[in-house]
């Protein structure tokens, strides 16, 4: 028996359209704050998903601001799609929603990036700082200085 070109068609495009589903399952991303001196404050954490917005040209993915219990954070961006992304966390000690910074824009409050990129003379590059998230559940811990 034969089997027409039009189910041939129609089992391809379901395919291709499962696949492309796939690439694009939402996941999530818990990020965990280390070195954490004190309760004080707030912990922040914003997730950015391109180069642009890692700069603060365009807005972020998400933030989020949660209260430090026991000298700790935790965050979990839920229905993140598959991508690559860059995490910037920091205790705002005094709570003002807002990383303080020195006269030159050295930051007074301690922060830090995914991967523990760090650049001395201004924020490390989204490539160096890059996580990739797939549709599943991933850990990043982030040290702050």
């Amino acid at each position: 028996m034969k089997v027409p070109n039009a189910i041939y068609l129609i089992a391809t495009t379901f395919l291709l359209n499962t696949h492309a589903a796939m690439a694009t399952d939402p996941g999530s991303i818990t990020i965990e704050m280390l070195g954490l001196h004190s309760d004080q404050g707030q912990a922040i954490f914003v997730l950015m998903d391109s180069e642009s917005a890692h700069r603060g040209k365009s807005p972020v993915f998400s933030k989020q601001i949660i209260p430090i219990i026991k000298k700790a954070a935790e965050v979990t961006f839920q229905n993140v799609p598959s991508g690559e992304y860059s995490a910037v966390i920091y205790h705002d000690v005094n709570g003002n929603g807002e990383l303080d910074r020195y006269f030159f824009g050295l930051p007074k409050e301690p922060y830090g990036f995914s991967n523990g990129a760090r650049n001395p003379i201004g924020i490390p590059g989204f490539n160096e700082s890059k996580l990739v998230i797939k549709s599943s559940q991933s850990i990043q811990q982030i040290t702050v200085k």
